[in-house]
């Protein structure tokens, strides 16, 4: 009998020592890391052989611009390898603008929110009082090694990475390539024009001078070409206006405006100028700026 006592005595002061111990030493909740490079797998891509095959695909799925921009319909993750051999075999322009957004539209939500993911890390592990482990303390430097960023505290970090316009991004993609015709574009995934001096990685440009050394970076699909270009906003010197003026925006908790936000973007183009106007003109044209709504069936 005096054991049973003892016995229950020990269990309920382990049960009030728990109680105390969650009230005054409370755990801090473990916070989803999210992988540092996202790996985009290849094999699960479509490569169409035709661009009739692509409609027949995203009419299969009830894909369409209209439905996506009303919010009627989620944009599916259907992810695009490369575009159709004869792409820019299409005569019809309206038609190839429009097979062009809708292969581009999923990647575009898909970057963006894995940035929106490294965001939404950064802010838990920014909370006052929070005491990062080895590991997120590992993630948060990882996270700014790949950035680029000399900063390696959260605060800091959220300045540089950010999503972008979902029209910036198919606007630039547009104008870069040709809306998918270019050589660079069909022969090496490349939508944004991006040079590279690694030998090997990209392709010539048939007008480049002599005693150049650049090429426009090749891609195995065109996500990553997305996720370069998106990369190289959130990254170099080029761009720190942009990414300032982006910062604000998020700030003040207003819509990333790409009209505003361009003009910040001039070093992206020898043109200057006249290239910001012509992606303010390809933007109103195509009525772009409904796409920065669109929402992904599910999250990537």
């Amino acid at each position: 009998m005096k054991r049973t006592k003892i016995s229950l005595l020990v269990f309920v002061l382990l049960i009030v020592l728990t109680i105390a111990t969650a009230l005054f030493f409370p755990t801090t909740p473990k916070t989803e890391l999210p992988r540092i490079i996202p790996v985009f797998d290849n094999a699960k891509m479509l490569a169409p052989e035709s661009s009739a095959a692509l409609e027949a695909v995203f009419s299969s799925i009830g894909y369409t611009l209209p439905s996506v921009k009303s919010g009627a319909k989620l944009v599916p993750n259907l992810y695009i390898r490369e575009l159709p051999p004869d792409f820019s075999q299409i005569t019809d322009i309206e038609r190839r603008k429009a097979l062009f957004i809708k292969a581009i539209l999923p990647l575009a939500l898909t970057v963006n929110d894995r940035l929106e993911k490294y965001r939404d890390t950064l802010i838990e592990l920014n909370q006052p009082d929070r005491t990062l482990t080895v590991e997120e303390q590992q993630w948060v430097k990882a996270i700014a090694k790949l950035h680029k960023s000399p900063d390696q505290v959260p605060s800091k970090l959220l300045s540089r990475i950010g999503p972008l316009p979902v029209d910036l991004i198919i606007a630039q993609a547009a104008v870069e390539s040709g809306w998918g015709t270019s050589r660079f574009a069909t022969e090496g995934n490349a939508l944004f024009g991006q040079w590279t001096w690694k030998k090997g990685a990209g392709i010539i440009p048939l007008e480049r001078e002599g005693g150049e050394t650049y090429a426009v970076r090749s891609y195995p699909s065109l996500i990553e070409s997305v996720w370069d270009y998106a990369y190289n906003l959130n990254t170099s010197n080029s761009y720190q206006k942009f990414r300032e003026a982006r910062a604000q925006s998020i700030r003040e908790g207003l819509p990333l405006d790409a009209i505003s936000l361009m003009q910040n973007l001039k070093n992206y183009s020898q043109k200057g100028d006249a290239y910001i106007a012509t992606l303010r003109e390809v933007i109103k044209q195509n009525n772009l700026t409904t796409l920065n709504q669109t929402k992904s069936e599910k999250p990537t």
